[in-house]
C-alpha cells in the first residue's frame, strides 16, 4: 500500500484526496509517505523541504519547483519531470513529478503529434474558469464578464514552450470566465505542407486512448467535460490553415487526476 500526504490547501487538492480515497492501493500517511502531493499557492508550500523526506517520491502541483524563473523551467538539481501520463515515457528515471498546469496540458495534448508539421507561429486564446481558485457554481449562476490575464506572459505560455523545445514562438492569451468549471483552448496555427492530413495525425496518435476524443463534426462545448477525465479535441484544416479546440476539466484531467496518474506512474516506475 502507498503511504501519501498532501501538503497545501486547494480545490485541486481536495480532488486529489477524493481519487486516493476510492483507491485501496492508498493510505493517508503525514509521517513516512511515499508520495508527496504539493497543492496550492506557492505560497502555500514555501515551507516544505525536499530534504525532509528523503525517502517520498513528489508530484508538485503547485508550480512551485515547477517554474523557478521565466527561464529555468525546473530546478534540475531535483531531478524534475514534466509528467503528462497520456505522452509521457520515462518515469523510472524521476523522483519529482512538475505536474502541468490546465491550459499546458491541453496545448500540448492537441500539439504534440503535428508540431513539427507547424510554422514558427502558433496562438493559443484559453478560456478557464476560475474554480481552480474558487468554489465550484452552477450552471444557474450568474455568468460574469471575461477578464483576460497576463496575455503572452502566462505561466502556462512559459511550460508549454519549453515542453517543445523553444523551438516555436508559441503565444498564449489567458482569460478568466464564470463559468462552472472547465477549460477551452482554441489553437490557430499554419501548415508547411499543404497536403499534410493534421486531423488524421491527431485521431491516430490518440486512437487508443478512450480519454481523448478527437472530431472534425463535433465542436465540444465545457458542459461535456465536467467532472470528467476527457479531453475532447476539435479540429478544422485547409490547405494553409489548422483550428484546435480542446476541451477539458480543469479541476480533474486538468490538475487532479493527472496528478493521480502522476503518482501511480512515478511509484510503479512506468
Amino acid at each position: 500500500m502507498y503511504r501519501y500526504k498532501i501538503i497545501g490547501r486547494s480545490n485541486i487538492g481536495d480532488k486529489i484526496q477524493f481519487y486516493l480515497a476510492g483507491d485501496n492501493r492508498f493510505c493517508e500517511d503525514c509521517n513516512n509517505p511515499d508520495i508527496i502531493f504539493l497543492v496550492g499557492s506557492k505560497e502555500s508550500v514555501m515551507e516544505f523541504d525536499i530534504e525532509d523526506y528523503p525517502n517520498a517520491k513528489i508530484v508538485d502541483v503547485s508550480s512551485h519547483k515547477r517554474l523557478i524563473s521565466s527561464t529555468n523551467f525546473v530546478d534540475s538539481g531535483n531531478n524534475v519531470l514534466y509528467g503528462i501520463p497520456h505522452i509521457t515515457k520515462d518515469y523510472p528515471n524521476y523522483n519529482y513529478i512538475a505536474n502541468p498546469g490546465c491550459s499546458a496540458i491541453g496545448s500540448i495534448t492537441a500539439l504534440t503529434p503535428i508540431i513539427n508539421e507547424l510554422t514558427s507561429n502558433i496562438i493559443l486564446d484559453v478560456k478557464f474558469s476560475k474554480s481552480s481558485l474558487t468554489r465550484r457554481s452552477s450552471f444557474n449562476d450568474k455568468i460574469g464578464i471575461m477578464n483576460v490575464v497576463h496575455p503572452y506572459t502566462h505561466t502556462h505560455q512559459k511550460e508549454v514552450n519549453y515542453y517543445f523545445g523553444n523551438t516555436h514562438n508559441i503565444k498564449m492569451i489567458p482569460s478568466i470566465i464564470d463559468v462552472p468549471g472547465g477549460t477551452s483552448i482554441n489553437i490557430h496555427g499554419f501548415k508547411k505542407n499543404k497536403d499534410d492530413n493534421l486531423l488524421n495525425a491527431i485521431y491516430q496518435f490518440y486512437r487508443d486512448n478512450d480519454n481523448i476524443i478527437v472530431s472534425e463534426d463535433i465542436i465540444p462545448e465545457i458542459k461535456d467535460v465536467l467532472n470528467n477525465d476527457k479531453i475532447l479535441i476539435y479540429v478544422k484544416e485547409d490547405e494553409n490553415n489548422i483550428f484546435i479546440n480542446v476541451v477539458l476539466d480543469n479541476l480533474t484531467i486538468g490538475g487532479a487526476y493527472t496528478a493521480y496518474l502522476n503518482a501511480i506512474n512515478i511509484l510503479k516506475g512506468e
